[in-house]
């Protein structure tokens, strides 16, 4: 059994990165292809390289929202995880039992 979650592990971590790697592409190629294609010669209403470039635009508008909102739910998070372990660190006193000092009299 623990070699079938190791093995399942390995593979979660492999999908994370590959899909990582393709994000990172996506965003780059995109960023890339505006800059490249900027000064193109329009060929009017129907140009393909006009619809493409609309396309990277709305990708990369799209990912920094998306980037936007997750540092956001991050933040919250941390901020949420330090609040508790402040109040569990107030409220927690050492004792004597909880130190495991033993008492002989």
């Amino acid at each position: 059994m623990t070699d079938n979650l190791k093995k399942r592990s390995i593979f979660l971590r492999w999908g994370a990165a590959f899909l990582g790697v393709l994000l990172l592409f996506t965003i780059l190629f995109s960023f890339f292809y505006i800059s490249v294609e900027a000064d193109h010669e329009c060929e009017g209403e129907h140009c393909h390289i006009c619809e493409t470039m609309e396309k990277c635009e709305t990708v990369l508008h799209e990912m920094r929202s998306t980037v936007t909102h997750g540092s956001a739910i991050v933040f919250c998070v941390a901020l949420l995880l330090s609040l508790v372990c402040l109040f569990l660190r107030v409220q927690v006193h050492p004792t004597p039992v909880s130190s495991k000092v033993q008492m002989n009299n």
